[in-house]
């Protein structure tokens, strides 16, 4: 019992040893504790004054109760100062009205923030931000204010605001039309010149993809190169011809380029269109006046070649390509002398009228062309444009004109002889007329002896009459008369037949008869007689083969005999330059088969010609005769009266040593 009683004491002891110790511990742990929350405090305190920004402490009207180091310094007081100052005092403008309002508002929503004007001690404004709460302790309330001097932020904000104005602005006034892409390829940017080109307000296009906008850029280079320039890749610009609504012939060139961010990453895409409508409709109006002028200049008949100072080729017309062979792509950048040969003499001369800047002109120029010889007109004419230095030398062949001058001049000359040709004529005729009639006379008189004033003189000078006429008869007196007077006709006759040639032609058309018409010539034509050249037409053989009852036909009959006596002529005179052994012209005149024609042909058994000469024998000016034997005009001349001025046809067989045959047909009635 008594151990029992000696257990409860000792616990009871060791309980209440227990909570001494507990007491002890616990008057430890309270002391711990208020230590740590005194140096708790010691350290907000610390924090709280030397925070880098403004802390203030403001009672519930608006007294400042605290505030930190850099709210002091933000303003230029000292914390004695401010603790007994309200913030209607460095906050201009601030009423207790609006703190009230801002009561209000932080008891609804716990925190506020807003930008506002504190004024230094100095009297300067500073730009600030204040977060605000609203705090109770021990049934106190107090607002909690942290204060950041953003002057330097919002300067910076102004200057980026001028910026972003300046940069709107630039994008505004600028003709191109400017577009940035995020992205994700929507508009963010797209600047007045874009709302003019696509005839689209901005407001329906930002936040909106290029191609759910208009239509015409999916799949087309525009989409294409948007893309590659947001991979990374470079683009070329392109020109982009569309048909829109306001602009149904729209030309742009579209250009892009990545938007990089710091990283260097690319965060979007900015494009520049300029619209070059303007530009392409002058460039096809100066492509349409360029073809133009080349049109001109390559359908002229003339060579045209340009040239710079250096005599250099710059220009080479058709006409240029068809004389040298040279196409225009071979002869440009080429030495005038060494594309144009021809033209190597005249280089001093292009040089010449380049520097004294006048007009040079060559009349004549002779040239030796596949065996004929050619002439041309050559003139230089300088250039001078935007100080670039050159000149146009102009090639005109005047071959045709000068043999023109030269028939012309010959045809005086032929005037001048037919004139002398028919005064000669008309001189003959006289003494002819008195010799046919002396010998006609003579003839009456000796024919008729019996004659009383034949008797009478016989009688007086004793001699018998019939022995005179023995005598006459004897030595053929009379065939001699009789041959006086047919030659006498026949010299008539040729004189007839000259002047009737020679007679200028009145183109009145009347009815000659072919074979007379034929006939009359070849008595014309056997006149021809050249003593240096042996040569008479009198020892060619002459094979007619008329047909019988031909009709009379309607035409100007001294040109179809001047047609006539052209081809005996040169038929003549093949044979005889070829020494054909026996000359011989087959004159063929018939109307089998046609009676409304008449057929002439002229075949003679010479040299005949190739087939190349026989398509050239009627054009003008080519002749086969040697230079000044021949003008080239006969044939082609005879080609015209038969054609032309009769209504017929005139054609050539031949082949080389087959003779040639010419075919003259004539229609009876021209003019039906």
């Amino acid at each position: 019992m008594k151990d029992e009683d000696k257990s409860k004491s000792q616990l009871i002891d060791e309980l209440q040893e227990m909570r001494k110790r507990l007491a002890a511990l616990t008057c430890s742990l309270e002391d711990v504790e208020r230590k740590q929350t005194l140096a708790t405090l010691g350290l907000a305190k610390v924090i709280f004054d030397k925070a880098p920004i403004g802390i203030w402490i403001m009672g519930k009207d608006g007294e400042v109760l605290d505030v930190n180091e850099q709210g002091c310094n933000s303003l230029g007081y000292t914390k004695e100062e401010l603790c007994h100052m309200t913030v209607f005092d460095f906050a201009p403008g601030y009423t207790p009205e609006d703190w009230a309002a801002g009561t209000a508002i932080l008891n609804k929503g716990g925190t506020r923030i807003v930008e506002a004007l504190h004024q230094r001690k100095s009297g300067e404004l500073i730009s600030i931000q204040v977060i605000q709460n609203l705090m109770r302790f021990e049934g106190q309330e107090f607002r909690v204010a942290f204060v950041q001097d953003i002057t330097e932020r919002k300067q910076n904000e102004s200057r980026l605001r001028e910026s972003e104005q300046l940069l709107t602005n630039i994008l505004e006034s600028m003709n191109e039309g400017i577009l940035v892409l995020d992205s994700e390829f929507r508009y963010t940017i797209f600047n007045k010149a874009m709302e003019l080109i696509t005839d689209t307000p901005r407001k329906k296009v930002l936040g909106q993809r290029p191609w759910d906008i208009f239509p015409f850029v999916k799949n087309s280079p525009i989409e294409e190169n948007q893309r590659k320039v947001m991979k990374g890749e470079m683009v070329e610009s392109v020109e982009v011809y569309s048909s829109l609504p306001h602009n149904p012939n729209l030309w742009t060139r579209d250009s892009f380029s990545p938007i990089r961010d710091t990283d260097g990453r690319i965060i979007g895409v900015v494009g520049v269109v300029s619209d070059i409508t303007q530009r392409k409709q002058d460039e096809e109006e100066l492509r349409r006046l360029r073809n133009y002028l080349s049109n001109i200049i390559h359908s002229m008949p003339s060579v045209l070649v340009g040239v710079d100072s250096e005599g250099i080729v710059t220009q080479w017309n058709r006409r240029a390509e068809q004389v040298t062979g040279i196409c225009s792509e071979k002869a440009l950048s080429q030495p005038i002398d060494k594309v144009f040969p021809n033209l190597a003499p005249e280089v001093d001369r292009i040089k010449t009228s380049i520097q004294e800047c006048r007009v040079i002109s060559v009349p004549k120029v002779s040239r030796k062309h596949e065996q004929e010889v050619r002439y041309e007109d050559i003139t230089i004419y300088p250039l001078v444009a935007n100080g670039v230095e050159g000149a146009v030398i102009r090639l005109d062949d005047v071959t045709d004109r000068v043999r023109i001058e030269e028939m012309m001049i010959q045809s005086e000359k032929m005037l001048s002889v037919g004139g002398l040709a028919a005064g000669m004529a008309h001189e003959i005729n006289n003494p002819l007329a008195g010799m046919i009639q002396t010998a006609n006379v003579m003839k009456s008189r000796l024919g008729g002896l019996d004659m009383p004033a034949n008797l009478k003189i016989a009688e007086e000078l004793g001699v018998s009459i019939e022995k005179i006429r023995a005598f006459m008869e004897k030595r053929s007196i009379f065939k001699m008369l009789d041959t006086i007077n047919e030659s006498g006709q026949r010299a008539a006759e040729i004189v007839e037949n000259m002047l009737s040639f020679a007679r200028k032609s009145n183109a009145v058309l009347s009815t000659h008869h072919p074979i007379q018409l034929m006939d009359r010539i070849l008595e014309l034509a056997a006149t021809d007689y050249n003593m240096k050249k042996q040569y008479d037409f009198k020892t060619i053989k002459i094979v007619k083969k008329y047909e019988k009852d031909l009709p009379m036909i309607s035409c100007e009959g001294a040109k179809i005999q001047q047609v006539l006596l052209n081809i005996l002529r040169n038929g003549s005179q093949a044979m005889q330059t070829a020494k054909t052994k026996f000359p011989r012209f087959i004159l063929r005149i018939f109307s089998k088969g046609e009676p409304e024609m008449v057929n002439i042909e002229i075949e003679d058994n010479g040299p005949g010609m190739d087939e190349q000469t026989r398509l050239k024998v009627f054009d003008p000016f080519f002749t086969t005769k040697p230079v000044g034997e021949g003008t080239g005009l006969g044939l082609s001349v005879s080609y015209f009266i038969i054609t032309k001025n009769h209504k017929g046809t005139m054609d050539v067989i031949s082949e080389p040593g087959k003779g040639t045959n010419f075919i003259i047909r004539l229609p009876v009635d021209r003019e039906k």
